[in-house]
């Protein structure tokens, strides 16, 4: 299983993000790589979000440019 891991993985951050994903499942295609620091804010987001073990989860909102 780690050595499948490791080939999602491509940034070896230790998680396969949805763009990681694809591009493994789709090795022929472009997969959307997020390029600006917004994208990467999004994204870091909603990985954070996700770890979320709480009991009453509140909803994470995007209000502005990198304001959540």
């Amino acid at each position: 299983m780690s050595a499948v891991a490791d080939i999602f993985d491509r940034d070896g951050d230790g998680y396969i993000d949805y763009y990681e994903f694809v591009a493994a499942l789709h090795p022929n295609k472009d997969a959307y790589k997020p390029i600006t620091d917004a994208d990467k804010i999004e994204d870091e987001v909603t990985r954070q979000v996700a770890k979320c073990k709480c009991a009453k989860r509140f909803q994470v909102e995007q209000i502005g440019d990198n304001k959540y």
